[in-house]
């Protein structure tokens, strides 16, 4: 089979198909292509000729495969035209919903502010680790450049003390003991499990690739025993003092900055005590981190 197709003024002509033809003759120049055919598979006698003019910088191609010649014109300028509306269809989201889950991770230092006395807070050294969209639902505008989502999750947070005290839960009341005499490296932490609800809102710049997500964390809190590691006389310790009370919702508010193909960086602010405790006050605290999506 061969087909000429014939591209003038951003127009295509008609198409001539002859299915086995006993001869084709091609003639090129710099700016003119010409085509002879004689004889078709029904009819001998046939006879066919046609000349195509042939823009700058068009793209020819000739193949062959048994008794099959293919010949075709393509002019550059149409070509990039229709990639690049196939292109921006493709890449223009239409507004809509999603739901779905995620394996994203957000890992975090956690930092007191105005350390009470007599807590004796690590800087620096307390850590949040999350999966802060396990279950969301995503509303998105035309563009996708503006986003709303929902989020549900988990949160685990821990403070520890940077000294040799012991933090110990008494009736719910956080009191502070002592680590044996003598002990190494020891570590005193306080553990608050939380379910986390989101509402987000993000903006998007399409042509850098940079989002902004912002909005506030609902915190569903819980917490876990107490827990103090050390050594000593060559053995390790891990003990549980019981479970210190702790607010049974926070609001927490959340900024983060995402580019694409990098980790997440945010930043959280936590302005409402955590714990709920009568001996020591609570108090607030902020952290940063990363988010790592592993979908």
């Amino acid at each position: 089979m061969i087909s000429a197709c014939i591209a003038a003024s951003a127009q295509i002509a008609d198409t001539v198909t002859v299915y086995r033809p006993d001869s084709v003759t091609v003639i090129s120049s710099t700016t003119q292509q010409s085509i002879l055919i004689s004889g078709s598979e029904d009819n001998k006698d046939f006879s066919y000729s046609s000349d195509i003019q042939i823009p700058e910088k068009a793209n020819m191609s000739i193949s062959s495969m048994e008794n099959r010649v293919d010949f075709s014109v393509s002019v550059p300028f149409l070509d990039k035209v229709g990639k690049k509306e196939s292109e921006k269809e493709q890449e223009t989201p239409r507004a809509g919903s999603t739901l779905g889950i995620s394996s994203t991770v957000l890992v975090g230092l956690l930092n007191p502010i105005n350390d009470p006395a007599g807590l004796d807070l690590s800087p620096w050294k307390n850590s949040e680790v999350g999966f802060p969209s396990i279950v969301n639902i995503t509303f998105y505008n035309a563009g996708g450049g503006l986003t709303f989502g929902i989020h549900g999750g988990y949160n685990i947070r821990r403070f520890k003390s940077k000294s040799g005290i012991r933090y110990m839960g008494a009736d719910g009341d956080l009191a502070i003991g002592t680590i044996p005499e003598g002990a190494t490296k020891t570590k005193s932490m306080i553990t608050v499990g939380s379910f986390t609800l989101s509402p987000l809102i993000s903006v998007k710049d399409r042509k850098s690739g940079i989002k902004i997500t912002a909005g506030p964390m609902v915190n569903f809190n819980r917490s876990y025993n107490t827990t103090t590691k050390y050594h000593l006389d060559g053995k390790k310790y891990k003990e549980h003092d019981g479970r210190v009370n702790v607010e049974p919702v926070t609001v927490d508010i959340l900024l983060a900055l995402c580019i694409e193909d990098w980790p997440d960086l945010y930043v959280k602010f936590a302005p409402k005590n955590l714990l709920k405790t009568e001996s020591i006050p609570g108090f607030p605290s902020w952290s940063v981190g990363l988010c790592f999506n592993l979908d």
